[in-house]
């Protein structure tokens, strides 16, 4: 029973006889949504009571049974104390999906009627709901005497409800199963139709994809259906997944009764190749396009501008680009959106790969028109990553697998991290996803390391871990097996004259101002540096947590590699992140030796906290030569 029943019944309750009119007034509805109120009730109520209309005095509460009629009510409380939102989050989560499941319009009084709160609470919870609606482009239509309902396409608003799913999605009158049995069915289905169309989805992307499925299914229930001009149902049925999504829609009307038309068909289509797993090895009639493969060159070549970091002849890096450009294109084109559970331990463990990628991915908003979100940009830096790692890997001894449940790529950034860091000790290393496992063969592999639960015994030793290796581990391991290589010389990019401590800058652009004032005094440097430091300021932010920015040229202009540091007195706000050390590099035209060992090493130091917390107490060089000098072993 909802909210408004259940307060008519207390307004009863309350008194002898109340006539229609009167409790019209007192939830602002209409005398015949009343009389539609007390039909339901009544219906509820069944045997235990009866209200009834009486002429001369109005509706009036019977109760037939009092004991039944005592525990319903103790029931009802219990449902209401459980469903009722009771944060501002939860009704902002309960607006959003009341709204976007409602046609008709709505007032404000009678939402604040259903969530027992003020219409000047409701009005206060709606602005996070504009807000969260505008980012799918949809929109609150107010109008007087009516109230206000969405407006917007029916493609967008299954986008938003997917990203707030909740539990009171689901009525009883949608005749579905409740909400995890729903997802389970559909889970089932899916895995059975992408094994026989040799699809893969992986594990983050999977249970996405799943809600996004359980949506299409409770719209088309009612009658909400996704609109396709014949053109872009052409474009969609040439996709290879557009066999397969009709499988799974075939599954699904066999199971709960729900028939998809060919349009919906497609909608599932539209997200099965938006999902597909991040740098998936490729089978023989796997073809990556054209401009796809140009795109990835092109991001490529954009780091070599910006960063003289030489990934041009990485085919490996060339070609998980590319695997990722391909379901990328087809999110940015229908707004989907992928999640990135990773998103923060990969700006703050491996900043230069984030920042190659923000560079790389201005390209590929040229390229589709939109920007890419933080989420995205982080699978690309994990290309970046494992590129990095790759580049200074060592021989080994020990072959070891390496488990993970959110991909392939996750699963071989951990093996290029166990790469960089234990080198020494380490032969073949093989990577799968959980789900793969069964498939791989164990023998000749000494270790397997896993970050997540296998839920059964292997015939070889198993050991979880992060999925980013702790750093005590990863110190105390080193201390065993790495050997004391210098990769030293970094300091040489860096001069005493172009550092200053203790600045009182108060924002990011007298930051940039001060420190590329310092840096002519004593650089030879082109008349458009600033400029060019700005640029790329306003291509994609230079700070990425951890009391860190790098601010640069957006490509290679000087003729030597060198950077300037700033470390301030106070932290400040530096596009959504505190910064209190500025690193401005700016990389020769001409690359040069060392270069590689450079941003290996200015990696470790970004990406260490202990690091960049000394220094900005300290505020000296000698401090900044410690660390340089340490880098490696940070």
């Amino acid at each position: 029973m909802d909210a408004r029943l259940e307060q008519i019944i207390q307004e009863l309750c309350s008194h002898d006889a109340i006539g229609a009119e009167s409790l019209a007034d007192t939830f602002h509805v209409s005398t015949r949504t009343i009389r539609t109120c007390i039909t339901q009730i009544n219906e509820e109520l069944g045997d235990a009571a009866h209200i009834s209309m009486k002429r001369g005095r109005g509706y009036v509460l019977e109760i037939l049974d009092e004991k039944a009629f005592e525990d319903q009510k103790r029931n009802r409380a219990l449902n209401h104390i459980h469903q009722i939102p009771a944060t501002p989050e939860e009704r902002v989560s309960y607006l959003l999906n009341d709204l976007l499941c409602r046609s008709e319009w709505v007032t404000i009084e009678q939402l604040a009627s259903i969530l027992y709160v003020s219409s000047a609470t409701v009005s206060k919870d709606l602005k996070q709901v504009d807000r969260v609606l505008g980012e799918f482009g949809l929109r609150l239509d107010r109008r007087p005497y009516k109230g206000l309902r969405i407006e917007g396409e029916e493609f967008k608003r299954r986008l938003c409800l997917a990203s707030h799913m909740v539990d009171g999605l689901l009525r009883p009158e949608d005749g579905l199963p409740q909400k995890e049995s729903l997802l389970n069915s559909i889970a089932e289905c899916l895995a059975v139709a992408t094994g026989e169309y040799g699809l893969q989805v992986n594990s983050v992307a999977k249970h996405n994809l799943i809600v996004h499925i359980a949506i299409a299914i409770l719209r088309v229930k009612r009658s909400c259906y996704v609109p396709m001009e014949p053109g872009q149902m052409k474009e969609i049925e040439t996709l290879r997944e557009f066999a397969c999504a009709r499988r799974i829609a075939a599954m699904i009307q066999e199971r709960f009764g729900v028939e998809f038309p060919p349009e919906e068909s497609a909608y599932i289509a539209i997200h099965l190749s938006g999902k597909q797993s991040l740098y998936l090895e490729t089978d023989g009639d796997s073809v990556i396009p054209d401009e796809v493969w140009s795109l990835a060159s092109t991001m490529i070549e954009r780091v070599w501008e910006a960063y003289r970091f030489d990934f041009r002849n990485d085919i490996e890096l060339r070609m998980n680009l590319a695997r990722h450009i391909a379901p990328l294109g087809i999110r940015l084109k229908y707004q989907l959106r992928l999640e990135n559970p990773m998103l923060a331990d990969i700006k703050r463990r491996f900043p230069l790969a984030y920042s190659m990628a923000l560079d790389a991915s201005s390209t590929v908003s040229d390229a589709y028109g939109s920007p890419l979100s933080e989420d995205e940009i982080g699978y690309i830096a994990m290309a970046f990553e494992l590129a990095i790692e790759r580049q200074n890997g060592d021989s080994a001894q020990k072959n070891i697998l390496i488990v993970c449940a959110s991909g392939a790529g996750s699963a071989q950034l951990l093996a290029y991290r166990y790469r960089k860091e234990f080198g020494g000790s380490l032969g073949r290393v093989e990577v799968c996803d959980v789900q793969r496992l069964d498939a791989v063969d164990l023998r000749g592999i000494d270790y397997v390391f896993t970050t997540v639960p296998l839920g059964k015994s292997l015939n070889v030793p198993v050991c979880e871990v992060g999925l980013f290796l702790d750093d005590t581990d990863v110190l105390r391991v080193r201390d065993a097996l790495r050997s004391d290589a210098n990769l030293g010389g970094v300091e040489r990019f860096f001069d005493r004259n172009l550092f200053i401590g203790h600045v009182a800058c108060k924002s990011k652009l007298e930051v940039l101002r001060a420190l590329v004032d310092l840096i002519a005094e004593h650089r030879d440097i082109p008349p458009e540096f600033f400029d060019l430091v700005l640029e790329r300021e306003q291509s994609a932010p230079t700070s990425f947590g951890n009391l860190v920015a790098m601010p640069h040229p957006n490509r290679a202009v000087t003729d030597n590699t060198f950077v300037a540091v700033a470390v301030l007195a106070r932290p400040i706000e530096w596009d959504g992140h505190e910064v209190q050390v500025v690193f401005m590099v700016s990389v020769s035209r001409e690359g040069g030796a060392g270069l590689k060992e450079f941003y290996i090493d200015m990696a470790d130091l970004l990406s260490s906290e202990q690091a960049m917390r000394l220094l900005a107490e300290q505020q000296d060089y000698e401090t900044l030569l410690d660390l340089l000098r340490n880098a490696s072993n940070l």
